[in-house]
């Protein structure tokens, strides 16, 4: 999922959408390293006279995510944003990839993944906006098949094999509108 997240972030890059670019990467990829770092730091313990691990990982995800809020407070102040969605063909795979989100990973995860995706749809950069819907999806036939290979499908419930199931559609949906942004690009190039 982290590289087709990074591909819109690159794509929104490459088409000069640097505020769209920082708040798909604060939002998909840094968006709850400041409350885990809040929380580590609120974590000390009387009785044990301690705090919870304090990782560097953690350090780093917070440094990140708050230099990610200046820069983005910084190009709100100075760039003029105008969002443009002009995606009523996609309004059917966008809705099925958001509700096989919310089903399979809940609202915590679905919201921010549609969000970003929203970014990168009103800023004209279709081909990341579905990106960021396949990043989530994509993985789950592969956990199925992990499952099979390991001789453990047994172990997996009727919602598991559904949500597999359905995830195969969605990537389906997802890739058969992004084929064409990738032969259309390949004019424009040419």
């Amino acid at each position: 999922p982290i590289v087709l997240i990074l591909a819109t972030v690159a794509l929104l890059e490459m088409k000069n959408f640097h505020l769209g670019a920082l708040l798909v990467l604060l939002i998909a990829v840094f968006s709850d390293d400041i409350q885990v770092f809040i929380s580590a730091l609120g974590s000390y313990d009387f009785f044990f006279k301690d705090f919870d691990d304090i990782t560097p990982k953690m350090i780093l995800g917070f440094v990140v995510a708050v230099y990610l809020l200046l820069l983005i407070l910084s190009y709100m102040l100075t760039e003029k944003i105008t969002l443009k969605f002009d995606i009523k063909s996609l309004f059917f795979p966008i809705f099925i990839a958001s509700v096989w989100m919310y089903m399979c990973y809940g609202f915590n995860t679905a919201l921010p993944m549609f969000l970003t995706a929203m970014i990168a749809f009103g800023l004209g950069c279709t081909m990341g906006g579905l990106f960021i819907l396949l990043a989530m999806p994509i993985v789950q036939p592969l956990v199925i098949l992990n499952f099979i290979v390991n001789d453990a499908a047994k172990l997996l419930s009727i919602f598991d094999w559904l949500i597999g199931i359905a995830a195969i559609y969605v990537v389906y949906l997802l890739v058969i509108n992004i084929i064409p942004l990738f032969k259309k690009q390949k004019q424009i190039e040419a």
